[in-house]
């Protein structure tokens, strides 16, 4: 009697340890099915962490900015395109984009430092009057400076109407060259009759800015006498800017601050015979 009871139990037991092993194994299907997605996000969890952190916005920039390492600049007075300065809110760049064009010391050499004929000076700009004329500070002493070889639109002439595009040319003067220290450098006439300074400016990063003016469509290349040694290398740069429709170049003929006159030369629009007429 007692070995059947044994043997009873024995076996009842032995098919509750199967039927527990038999829920258990169901069970852990179960979850291991359950919960796949969930172990898989966990095993990658650190590996989305490092994803999210990689491609971070380093901050908010004008004009938009994306990941660090490819940050787009604003531009100021049309576009990415070279020589196109202007956004499409019309404001100006400052003067950190303002980099072009160097000056040719293949052509003038300027050695001695003083204002005397192909001399220069480093002075800092104290004011600027429009596009290309402004106020420095050299020994003590405050001159006017007019620049070489360029004319922009008139924006503060006596009795004329401020032209097309002479805002943003003042404009772009005014943040580019205020405050800032530059480089002149003279050619033989160091002066006009105004007792004006006569000359080419150059940035501290080296940029001739009177080009830049010229090249990107913010002023005309005009010469006076004496000092016409780069008259070939600015009607090239003018060329350049006219086939490119930068800056006024772009304005319909009828808009633009300066025509051609009879003997094709380009003067400003208020001294022209048609613009008087009209």
């Amino acid at each position: 009697m007692k070995k059947k009871t044994i043997s009873a139990l024995a076996t009842l037991a032995a098919a509750t340890v199967i039927l527990v092993g038999s829920l258990l194994s169901s069970r852990g299907d179960d979850i291991l099915r359950n919960g796949t997605a969930d172990a898989g996000n966990i095993l990658n969890r650190p590996a989305q962490e490092s994803s999210l952190k990689g491609t971070k916005t380093e901050g908010t920039l004008k004009g938009g900015a994306n990941s660090k390492g490819a940050v787009t600049k604003q531009t100021k007075p049309g576009t990415a395109a070279k020589g196109d300065n202007q956004n499409s809110s019309g404001s100006v760049k400052g003067q950190d984009s303002v980099k072009g064009t160097t000056f040719p010391d293949n052509i003038i050499e300027a050695k001695e430092e003083g204002i005397v004929p192909f001399g220069y000076i480093e002075a800092t700009v104290t004011k600027v009057t429009d596009g290309d004329t402004f106020h420095i500070t050299y020994n003590g002493r405050d001159y006017k400076v007019r620049m070489l070889d360029i004319d922009t639109p008139e924006s503060v002439k006596s009795g004329v109407k401020p032209q097309p595009f002479s805002k943003e040319a003042s404009e772009l003067t005014k943040e580019t060259l205020t405050g800032k220290k530059v480089k002149l450098i003279f050619e033989k006439g160091t002066t006009d009759q105004f007792d004006r300074l006569l000359a080419h400016v150059v940035l501290e990063d080296e940029t001739y800015y009177n080009a830049y003016m010229v090249e990107n469509g913010y002023a005309i290349c005009v010469f006076y006498s004496p000092n016409t040694l780069l008259r070939d290398y600015f009607n090239q740069l003018q060329a350049k800017a006219i086939d490119a429709q930068t800056g006024f170049w772009r304005l319909s003929e009828a808009d633009r601050p300066f025509i051609k006159d009879s003997k094709g030369k380009y003067i400003a629009t208020y001294k022209s015979k048609k613009s008087k007429a009209a």
